[in-house]
């Protein structure tokens, strides 16, 4: 979730095209997802990987249905497809 507030302040602060980069969608049951395996020990259990994709993915269809400008996904790999794509290596030809 923290990627779709982040698009939200580019759009405020007028950034066109926004590119995504590190944004997999690729939640495993029973696996940590982020940088540090203590991220979600907060909640004491990990949510189910599907419902945790489908909401990641629904919030960024939203936004790429209803900002008119460009939202570029940059990842390498992985299964967010509701944005344009670019190879990553190609930002910096």
């Amino acid at each position: 979730s923290s990627v779709n507030v982040a698009i939200q302040i580019a759009v405020q602060k007028g950034y066109d095209p926004i590119y995504l980069v590190g944004c997999d969608l690729g939640y495993k049951d029973g696996q940590p997802s982020h940088f540090t395996p203590d991220y979600e020990q907060g909640a004491g259990k990990l949510r189910a990987a599907r419902w945790a994709n489908m909401d990641t993915l629904a919030a960024h269809m939203v936004a790429a249905r209803t900002w008119p400008g460009r939202i570029i996904n940059a990842t390498i790999g992985g299964n967010l497809e509701a944005y344009e794509r670019i190879n990553f290596l190609d930002l910096f030809k």
